[in-house]
């Protein structure tokens, strides 16, 4: 049977309340050795109508339940018939006998917990009512009896003890222990005879033995009702130690204390927590780590700098910097040569950087701990301490130096040596920046300001704040958008090649107070960077369902709706939910929605991007999802054949520049690509006759473009609809 640990202190604590009970029995005995007497007083109809404290307690039940209640409620099943049937002749004879007493017989009453006690049953008139009975009882067990008992459940209760792998053991108020159960050798290394009548400090260090002792001395006398309203926890945990003076973790399980004898005794389960512990520090880990590299994430970047900030505050003189890193060319090679070999890069720049100043440097060294990956090619240091500004200029030049040498990566066949630069925005800290926010943002700035000139380093200066303030009211803008419903969606009809609309694609839209529309190539990255992507992409999902469904109901049933998907909300465990709500409340099939994932988006990560595709499409049936701008990125045939995909959409940077020889080739394989794969292919930016006449030519049969219609507000989409759906 798998018990919890509470379960189990339960099951000990009852026997141990079995045990309480049988004491409480000898105690019952008289004074000299004879059972003691208790009474009830009786009408002839045999209803109690008093009765001592001795007769309760031996029954289990206090003296007012027992009022009321009939003897014959109290007989055990297999006496109550014989002594109803010689009650009424009983009554008659101690009414009119002399003798002070008469026996009745042996008789077996029943416990409140359910356990039989044997009596002798003698009555006599009782001196308050003549016309009542008074019956006396006396327990008929005797000591062999009950030491056979109390034999028969210590070994019960050893046997229970023992079939648990944590280690029990029973201690009094002394802290001696008093019992420990076989499991008590494999954590400890001692046997239970070892530890028995030993002192429970013999399983901790010495230095915190005394300290362990005042806990659990307040266990003795707070019993589980109370824990709660006293702060007391189920647990502890301590340090144990074992036989050989190693130390391990440890939990510390304590039940309740009981009365036991003269004494009174505490069970406590001793579990090694060893193992969970060291999953507790795995997880820890990677909740704080990037997994790619193993160095420091956002979150543990962004701790770090709470740390130092308060520390500064204590010592306002000391001063730090911090190093934003991008490199250099690097989403060229990724898209180009393809994720393996820029994971490969990733990796070993994540070395260069914790190797380039060590231990021997005499301007500075930094730990492992201070380098941090934020995500992609970006990468921070931390310099906690900085004497002078020009020693973390120091730092970044030994960066550059480490970062330029030529990365060889021979096992990827014939590329051998790929050359990259490094750009580095500096900010210090607390001049730049008193706050986390400030600092990287700040940061950030300056290194976007390196990247104009590539691989270098620049310090953060105020005229940079110009770029800063505008990104920060733009993001201050999405914010407040999304607050007050200001977004607004557009849609581009997609059609066949006969002009008929097939479907739309929703466009986001965001207007300024002075009518100006911010297009989302502006808005996007930063709701990306903020994460406001999410709540935004929701509304988007919804609001498109809705006005799909509208036009639905209108007369215009196969329409579908296009939604672009961000890698911030791909990467989201609840998307497939979050899709479902949506068509959910708009009352819209999924065969009805196709999501749009960027050929970059899914290429980061293949397998997770396979993962997650086939998690929409498995919560959605019917779902359908298109790879957009395709042909920009780098995409393995291999992982083409394994997406979820319905359809191919041509970058509209082809189709515009379609007299460019390579772009048409371009177009040609897409094409062709699609067909092979059984995809729908979709060519966006038809803007001439001619694009359509080549675009025709290659059998590709869906557009869009201005050539059809540009984007629409909803209000004119209706029109568009009435007139080419």
């Amino acid at each position: 049977m798998n018990l919890t640990p509470d379960q189990r202190v339960g099951r000990i604590e009852a026997s141990l309340s079995r045990v309480d009970e049988l004491i409480r029995r000898y105690k019952s005995k008289g004074r000299d050795g004879s059972p003691a007497r208790h009474t009830l007083c009786l009408t002839a109809d045999g209803v109690i109508t008093d009765a001592s404290v001795g007769a309760a307690q031996m029954l289990g039940l206090s003296r007012n339940s027992l009022l009321g209640q009939t003897i014959f409620d109290l007989l055990a099943g297999h006496t109550r018939s014989l002594f109803e049937h010689g009650w009424e002749a009983l009554v008659k004879r101690v009414r009119s006998a002399e003798e002070e007493y008469r026996l009745v017989r042996a008789s077996t009453l029943v416990h409140a917990s359910g356990y039989e006690v044997p009596v002798r049953l003698l009555v006599e008139r009782c001196p308050k009512h003549n016309a009542h009975i008074l019956l006396a009882l006396q327990d008929a067990s005797h000591r062999g009896a009950l030491e056979h008992e109390l034999a028969r459940l210590k070994e019960s209760y050893r046997t229970l003890a023992d079939t648990v792998t944590e280690a029990i053991v029973q201690i009094d108020h002394e802290f001696v222990i008093r019992f420990a159960n076989s499991a008590v050798y494999k954590v400890f290394g001692y046997t239970m005879e070892e530890l028995e009548n030993q002192g429970l400090d013999l399983l901790f260090p010495p230095s915190r033995a005394g300290r362990y002792r005042k806990l659990v001395n307040r266990y003795f006398f707070i019993d589980d009702p109370d824990r709660e309203t006293s702060g007391l926890q189920g647990s502890l945990e301590v340090i144990g130690r074992r036989r050989g003076g190693d130390l391990f973790p440890l939990e510390l399980s304590l039940g309740n204390s009981r009365g036991f004898g003269d004494n009174r005794v505490l069970t406590c389960i001793l579990r090694d927590i060893s193992a969970r512990k060291k999953d507790e520090r795995r997880l820890k880990f990677l909740a704080f780590h990037d997994q790619l590299t193993a160095l420091g994430n956002r979150d543990m970047l962004e701790m770090t700098l709470e740390q130092i900030f308060a520390e500064m505050e204590r010592h306002p003189g000391r001063r730090g910097a911090l190093l934003f890193l991008d490199l250099d060319g690097f989403k060229k090679v990724n898209d180009s040569l393809g994720h393996e070999i820029g994971d490969t890069i990733l990796k070993e720049t994540a070395r260069r950087l914790t190797n380039c100043l060590r231990e021997h440097d005499r301007v500075y060294r930094f730990r492992d701990r201070d380098v941090f990956r934020l995500g992609g090619d970006e990468f921070t240091i931390l310099l906690p301490y900085v004497a002078r500004p020009e020693d973390a200029g120091v730092v970044a030049s030994r960066i550059i130096e480490s970062v330029v040498e030529p990365f060889t990566v021979e096992q990827h066949g014939p590329v051998t040596d790929i050359r990259m630069g490094v750009s580095i925005g500096i900010a210090l800290i607390p001049d730049d920046g008193r706050d986390r926010s400030t600092v990287l943002r700040n940061a950030d700035t300056a290194m976007y300001s390196a990247k104009e000139r590539g691989n270098t380093y620049t310090f953060f200066a105020r005229d940079m704040n110009s770029k800063a303030m505008n990104r920060l009211l733009l993001e201050d803008g999405v914010r407040r958008a999304l607050r007050n419903n200001d977004f607004e969606l557009y849609y581009q009809p997609i059609n066949d090649e006969s002009g008929r609309m097939l479907g739309i694609e929703a466009l986001l839209r965001l207007e300024q107070e002075d009518g100006s529309i911010i297009l989302p190539d502006d808005f996007i990255p930063v709701a990306e960077e903020t994460r406001l992507i999410i709540e935004l992409g929701r509304w988007v999902l919804d609001r498109a369902c809705m006005q799909i469904g509208h036009l639905h109901r209108t007369g215009h049933p196969e329409l579908f709706v296009s939604v672009n998907i961000s890698p911030v909300q791909l990467e989201r465990d609840d998307l497939h939910d979050v899709v479902h709500e949506s068509l959910e409340r708009a009352g819209v099939e999924a065969r009805h929605l196709i999501l749009e994932l960027t050929e970059t988006t899914i290429m980061r990560d293949a397998e997770d991007a396979i993962r997650r595709m086939k998690m929409l499409v498995e919560h959605n049936p019917g779902l359908r999802i298109a790879i957009d701008d395709f042909g920009t990125g780098y995409s393995s045939l291999s992982y083409l054949t394994r997406f979820p995909v319905d359809s191919l959409k041509i970058d509209k940077g082809f189709v515009i520049n379609m007299d460019e020889e390579h772009n048409s080739k371009i177009i040609n394989s897409i094409v062709s690509l699609g067909k092979s794969l059984g995809m729908t292919v979709i060519a966006e930016g038809v803007e001439q006759d001619r694009h359509l006449e080549y675009l025709r030519g290659k059998a590709c049969t869906r557009y869009q473009g201005y050539y059809f219609s540009m984007p629409l507000p909803f209000s004119r989409l209706t029109e568009y609809v009435r007139e080419h759906g």
